[in-house]
């Protein structure tokens, strides 16, 4: 409740509103000016009702399209040079945060790491979704992209090795007063940070990779050598002005329309090109060792990570067992029940006829879905 008392002043010439703070003031009122109040009156009446009837979910799905405006926040992190340890680099990061930020807050905390090149924004809709249903999406746009830029000059003092993104999340977290995390999800090549998170961390509860990378390059940055020597050039000015535009095409052409031109391409490249494959196949064991609840969700009909390379990380490198699959056919229909529960480990692989490279969009009711129920099963197992 607001402190300061409100008085309505209604003249009889024209309705005329003034808002009088910790004072007094008499009240005149015509007999229009009371038809009026009794209108407003009936009117407020009818709103407390239809109010005191809405579930918190529906409150919340109310009020999700005006709060989000205020979920963009930014968080200072200190960062060492890659050059020199005992230089720090400061950055502003940009996070999409549906709150709230009180560390005592038991509201479950899903973490979701974006692609390349991305933002947090990327799960606005997922976010708003996850908000309605009293789950907290923090998603951090990681250095370099376009919410969180990197100066250029010190663009060869930046870690944007899987190690050193994952570092990143860490400080980011830190600042926001995170300590425990229910839920890490990832899309594309943020699944690598994923698979780092997962097999390092120790406050993570469970895991879901959307359209995940996996553990040999995709055919959009095949041959990968010749891709790193691309990015070698585009580390300096010159480069950088001669390829960013041949970058940005690149994109368009595989479908990633909403891809602006500036300087988060080259930062992309970098994290792409800095990607440790050779680690990916010893944090999926460290996953399953773990028996970390983990669910995969990827399209057959993705033009950037083909189906193959999401299926050799699903049941070759975290060895998910082919009985742990769910199918969903061109019309969205899956051929078993989409949550079950299969014995030992919770695993699950989700595969798409369709839904393309954005599949936490083209279903995002099945993905709420998938995060709902590892958020239930991780509950129960810390008990």
């Amino acid at each position: 409740m607001m402190s300061c008392k409100y008085f309505l002043i209604v003249c009889q010439s024209s309705l005329q509103f003034s808002l009088l703070r910790n004072g007094r003031n008499t009240l005149t009122i015509t007999s229009s000016g009371c038809r009026f109040v009794h209108s407003c009156h009936n009117l407020f009446c009818q709103l407390k009702k239809i109010l005191s009837e809405m579930t918190d979910e529906q409150v919340r799905k109310a009020t999700a399209k005006q709060s989000n405006k205020s979920w963009d926040h930014y968080v200072t992190i200190s960062l060492p040079s890659k050059l020199d340890e005992n230089k720090a680099l400061n950055f502003n990061v940009h996070v999409y945060d549906t709150g709230p930020y009180e560390p005592s807050a038991k509201n479950p905390v899903v973490v979701a790491v974006h692609g390349m090149p991305g933002t947090g924004q990327d799960f606005t809709s997922l976010a708003s979704n996850l908000y309605s249903k009293g789950i907290r999406l923090v998603a951090p746009t990681s250095l370099g992209m376009e919410k969180s830029p990197v100066d250029m000059k010190q663009l060869k003092e930046v870690d944007f090795s899987t190690m050193g993104r994952t570092k990143a999340l860490k400080h980011v977290l830190n600042a926001l007063d995170i300590n425990r995390v229910d839920l890490v999800m990832a899309h594309s090549a943020g699944a690598w940070t994923l698979y780092e998170v997962g097999a390092k961390w120790d406050n993570v509860d469970s895991l879901l990779a959307v359209n995940p990378g996996g553990a040999t390059p995709n055919r959009c940055i095949r041959p990968y050598h010749a891709l790193k020597f691309l990015v070698s050039i585009m580390n300096n000015s010159i480069g950088r002005f001669m390829l960013k535009p041949f970058v940005l095409s690149a994109y368009k052409i595989q479908g990633l329309k909403d891809v602006k031109y500036g300087d988060h391409l080259v930062a992309a490249q970098n994290y792409i090109v800095n990607q440790q494959f050779e680690n990916v196949p010893k944090n999926a064991a460290e996953i399953r060792a773990k028996s970390l609840p983990f669910v995969m969700m990827y399209a057959e009909n993705d033009k950037l990570i083909e189906s193959s390379i999401c299926s050799d990380m699903a049941y070759q490198q975290l060895r998910i067992p082919k009985d742990n699959t769910v199918r969903f056919s061109k019309d969205s229909k899956p051929n078993r029940d989409p949550l079950f529960v299969p014995p030992g480990w919770l695993c699950r692989v989700l595969v798409f006829a369709r839904g393309g490279h954005v599949v936490y969009l083209a279903y995002e009711d099945e993905m709420v879905q998938q995060i709902q129920d590892l958020l239930k099963h991780s509950a129960v197992m810390k008990r």
